[in-house]
């Protein structure tokens, strides 16, 4: 899963680039303690992070991602500039079956994910499917929802659709 602090270049502008700091490393305290001990948690560069819901159940994975997400925004931010409200997006990766694709393109997939959530008005969570995992074998297969406007080997899931 690939997430992003929202608007956070108007962080820095309204606050100052200290607060920004700030909020940078509360967030990255704040998503370890969102997850479980067995998940992983990085900072992937500037205010984005990647996080590993490892072992997870696709079914139960967009209802961590939305606890994460709701729980990276429940409290401001306390900072030298005052409290900073956050939001973050997430793009996640929805798939049990790894072996056939390299990092660089997981990574990928979930950043077309990531994209579909800003485009949706952003404080959201969008999943992708990798193109490998849908099959008839694969149950999250049932919820892929066509959203246009990513590479055909991606499709996204609206869990608000029909």
């Amino acid at each position: 899963m690939r997430g992003t602090i929202l608007k956070f270049k108007s962080v820095n502008d309204t606050y100052g680039h200290l607060a920004g700091d700030e909020v940078l490393r509360e967030t990255a305290k704040r998503l370890p303690s969102s997850v479980g001990s067995y998940d992983f948690v990085g900072r992937s560069g500037g205010e984005e992070f990647l996080v590993v819901l490892n072992n997870c159940n696709p079914a139960y994975a967009l209802a961590r991602a939305e606890e994460i997400r709701k729980a990276s925004a429940r409290t401001p931010v306390q900072t030298c500039s005052g409290p900073v409200p956050i939001t973050m997006s997430f793009g996640l990766l929805l798939s049990q079956q790894w072996s056939g694709l390299p990092l660089e393109e997981l990574l990928q997939q979930a950043d077309w994910a990531l994209y579909a959530a800003k485009a949706a008005g952003r404080n959201c969570v969008k999943i992708t499917i990798p193109k490998i995992a849908r099959s008839p074998a694969c149950p999250a297969a049932a919820l892929i929802v066509s959203q246009g406007s990513a590479p055909e080997s991606f499709r996204f899931t609206d869990p608000k659709s029909p």
